[in-house]
Order: structure tokens, then C-alpha cells, then sequence
């Protein structure tokens, strides 16, 4: 875990970083020194040893803490010592946070070591050690740690000293007390040794990133306009960094998105087509993943054939025919037709333009052409007549044609039985009432089915057509 130490005497302020979750406080306070004893009688104890005090407790990013980080006691100069001071931190809402330690007392010239500093707030508090007397080498006190105490190091040597973290230091080389929080050895006459100044410690731990949601859309495609769009949605807790593969990059820490997947679906092959999607959320506690799966069916291209031919059509009649079945698609698919009188139809409801889904019969309405009116020279039938639709697909256009029957274009007329029974051989010359000379011999043209001229083998014949105005015919 992250550990900010404070080592130097003085005042410190520190802010919990993002995502913090909790924090350990330690404090060790300073050690006092020895005392010096000039006036020749042998005395002068050594210094106690600086109190240790440590809490933990659950720290929010933004909070605050203010340090102080004890001095030791200075050398004295005769018949004097001097005492350690007080190292603290605390802060946070209500002062959750608060650890003290007291610094260790310096010692004395009536056969008196000094006595240790305690800790005085904290959730686990340790005494320094206390200073030897001058009976017993004058020896300094070791500060205190998590455990207790460091303890002396004996031949008139300073304390053991106390590690930031709360473990045992090591001893020093002379009077002074080591670092950190030590008490200073005594002396006769000689200087004695100075305390160690105290530290604090600040170590804290991180929140992990938590993936709070992430969602990640399928697209069915149900409007007739395909796309690979998705979307993608997300939480995060505790990240200062998320991403998201494929191609997404950078984002926030929670948000969503539209993404092209880039995806294309086969109706006769693979549907929905598929791409996983990873979040990444990572921060100072740590790394989480979240993969999800896109799916999309987009396919709007038919596989099928059509039938584009019909043949033998009577004229002029509203014609609905089957152009086939849709397949290979996995989507809802738009099929057009254009022109007057042309539609698209499913299940016998027409429009210009259906969608049409996978499985579904493609109708087609239109009208059929007339009768070709030209005639052959020769032979009782004329010719077909034949109009072209075009249908839009989404994989393109194909024409359909409808093609009206032929039709029948001559008949013969069979007056023999009538032959010379006009009084005159052009009835032509006939003024006055030329009815009268009729012949009641009538036929039904019931094999032609367009119109067509008359020919008789008489060019002085004339025909009425259904009681109508005498005309002339051509001779064939």
C-alpha cells in the first residue's frame, strides 16, 4: 500500500487521493536526552524514549489530515536535559482520525533514568522505554513501536530507534538516540546525548474499480434500413481510467455510446452476426473487466430467384400475381415497384412499397395490356402485347413482364345461300327504297376480338353492322 512518510520535525498537511478507502495513521513522539551532570558527583540518567500511537480507519478521497512531527530533546548544557515533544495526526470528518504520542522525559542527576513518552490517542498506544541511571550506564530509551518498546543498546549508548512503520529501529553509535524517537544516554561532565526527533507514517489503502453496469445493445433490424449500429452503456466506481476495445478507446467513467460494429449478418449463413465488446476500468486500486456480446441481424438482400414472366394474359384485366417467396434475409426487407397502376402486395394488401420479412410471399398487381391491334397479312391470329414492371429489391432491380394474348383477328362470312337473289347487281343503283331488296341472310362475328375491316369477294357489297348505316366493302 501507498505510504507517505513524515521524518523531519515540523507540520505537514495530506489529502486522501482519489478512491481511497481507508488510512493508517502511526505517529512516534520525540525522544528525550540525557542529562548532563557537571557538578562531579556521578549522576545524570538517560532520556526516555518517545511514546507510539497508531489508528486505522475508513478515509474518503478529498479528506484532509494534519501532521506534526515531534523534535527530540536538544543536548543540554550542564545539569540539565531536556524532553522530547509531542508528534500527532488527525483529521477527517469529526476528527476520525486522531493519533498522539507524547515525547519521552529527560533524565535526572539523582540516580534517575527519564522516563518514556506514552501514546496518549489511538487505537493501539505503546510507552517509550525509559532511560538508564547513571548507576547502570546512563544508557538512553529505545522509542516505542507497535509492540511495546525498541529498548536500549546498552555501553552508554543512545536508545534503539523506532521505524515509520511502527517496527523496531536499529541502535545508534554514540549518546544521541537513534532515529527515530529515541532517548539520549546521560553523561558525567561530557555532553549528553540528544534525543531523536519523532515521525509520522500516513499509509492508505484504494478502493478496487467496480464495473457497476455495462450493457452492450443488440440491433435487430426491424425498419427496413439496415445498419451495425449499437449501443453501449456503463457505471464505474473508483476508475481513472476506463476504455472499451474495439476501436472505442478512452471513456469516461460512466456514460454511453453508438458504435458502427462494422457487423454483417447472412441470412443463408450466419445470423446474427456477433463482436464482444471488453470495459476496462482501472484506477489505483486495481483493474476489473466486463466482456459483452453485440448481435446483429442486418441482412436485406434476397437469395431467392423471382418468376419475371407471364404469358397469355386477357386484356386489359387487373392481374395479381406470386413473384416468389422471400428468403436469405433476416431482416425486414423493402421491395418497390413504380408506375401507374403497379404495386407490391402481401398477403392481398397492396401498396408501392412493403417491407417484407423472411419466408413471406412477394405478390405483384397490375393491369394487363390491350389487344395488339396490328394485323398479319396472313393467318387468323394477330399479335401479343407485352408491358414490363420493374421491382426494387435492396440487392437491385428486376423487371417483370406481363404479356396480353393474341388475339383473333379474322373471321369468314358465308353468304351462299343467298347468292343472286338481288335484283340488280349493284345495289349501289338502288334509290328509291333499297330495304326492300335485303337479304335476311345475317351473320355473328364471334371469332375476331379486335376491330378489323370487312373484305367480301364482292367489291359491290355492302354490309350494315348491327342495324347501322350501309358501307362499303373492299373486294378481297
Amino acid at each position: 500500500m501507498p505510504t507517505n512518510n513524515y521524518t523531519n520535525p515540523g507540520t505537514y498537511s495530506w489529502t486522501a487521493p482519489f478512491a481511497t478507502k481507508s488510512v493508517t495513521a502511526r505517529v512516534v513522539a520525540g525522544g528525550a536526552s540525557g542529562y548532563r551532570d557537571c557538578d562531579g558527583d556521578d549522576e545524570g540518567g538517560g532520556g526516555g524514549g518517545g511514546g507510539f500511537s497508531v489508528s486505522t480507519r475508513n478515509f474518503a478521497a478529498g479528506q484532509t489530515l494534519s501532521i506534526t512531527v515531534a523534535s527530540g530533546g536538544s543536548s543540554p548544557s550542564c545539569d540539565t536535559g531536556n524532553n522530547g515533544g509531542t508528534s500527532q495526526i488527525q483529521g477527517g470528518p469529526g476528527n476520525i482520525i486522531n493519533v498522539r504520542a507524547t515525547g519521552g522525559r529527560t533524565g535526572t542527576d539523582d540516580s534517575g533514568g527519564g522516563g518514556g513518552g506514552s501514546g496518549s490517542a489511538g487505537d493501539s498506544v505503546q510507552s517509550g522505554g525509559s532511560g538508564d541511571d547513571d548507576d547502570s550506564g546512563q544508557d538512553g530509551g529505545g522509542a516505542g513501536n507497535s509492540s511495546g518498546n525498541s529498548g536500549r543498546c546498552g555501553n552508554a549508548r543512545g536508545g534503539r530507534g523506532t521505524n515509520p512503520n511502527g517496527t523496531q529501529g536499529s541502535c545508534p553509535g554514540g549518546r544521541s538516540g537513534a532515529s527515530y524517537g529515541a532517548g539520549g544516554a546521560g553523561n558525567d561532565g561530557g555532553s549528553a546525548g540528544s534525543g531523536a526527533g519523532g515521525c509520522g507514517s500516513i499509509t492508505w489503502s484504494y478502493h478496487s474499480p467496480s464495473i457497476n453496469s455495462y450493457s452492450v445493445g443488440n440491433n435487430y433490424n426491424l425498419d427496413g434500413n439496415p445498419d451495425a449500429n449499437v449501443d453501449l452503456s456503463w457505471n464505474t466506481s473508483y476508475a481513472s481510467s476506463v476504455s472499451i476495445n474495439q476501436g472505442v478507446g478512452s471513456v469516461g467513467s460512466s456514460g454511453s455510446t453508438t458504435v458502427n460494429t462494422g457487423l454483417q449478418s447472412n441470412g443463408n449463413g450466419t445470423s446474427p452476426a456477433e463482436k464482444t465488446y471488453t470495459l476496462t476500468a482501472s484506477g489505483p486500486g486495481g483493474t476489473v473487466t466486463s466482456t459483452k456480446t453485440a448481435k446483429v441481424k442486418n441482412d436485406n438482400t434476397p437469395s431467392n430467384g423471382w418468376t419475371t414472366s407471364f404469358i397469355n394474359l386477357d386484356p386489359g384485366v387487373q392481374v395479381v400475381v406470386s413473384l416468389g417467396t422471400l428468403a436469405g434475409v433476416d431482416m425486414p426487407t423493402t421491395i418497390s415497384t413504380s408506375g401507374t397502376g403497379n404495386f407490391v402486395g402481401k398477403n392481398g394488401s397492396f401498396s408501392g412499397s412493403i417491407n417484407f420479412i423472411a419466408g413471406q410471399v412477394v405478390q405483384l398487381r397490375t393491369t394487363s395490356m390491350p389487344f395488339n391491334t396490328s394485323v398479319p397479312a396472313s393467318g387468323n391470329i394477330g399479335f401479343t402485347n407485352s408491358k414490363t414492371v420493374t421491382v426494387t429489391t435492396p440487392s437491385g432491380s428486376f423487371n417483370v413482364t406481363f404479356t396480353t394474348r393474341a388475339p383473333v383477328v379474322r373471321e369468314t362470312f358465308n353468304y351462299a345461300d343467298n347468292t343472286n337473289k338481288y335484283p340488280y347487281e349493284d345495289i349501289d343503283l338502288i334509290t328509291n327504297s333499297p330495304t326492300e331488296h335485303l337479304t335476311s341472310a345475317q351473320i355473328e362475328t364471334d371469332d375476331i376480338e379486335i376491330p378489323v375491316e370487312i373484305k367480301v369477294s364482292d367489291g359491290d357489297v355492302e354490309v350494315s353492322i348491327n342495324g347501322g348505316t350501309w358501307q362499303d366493302v373492299r373486294s378481297i
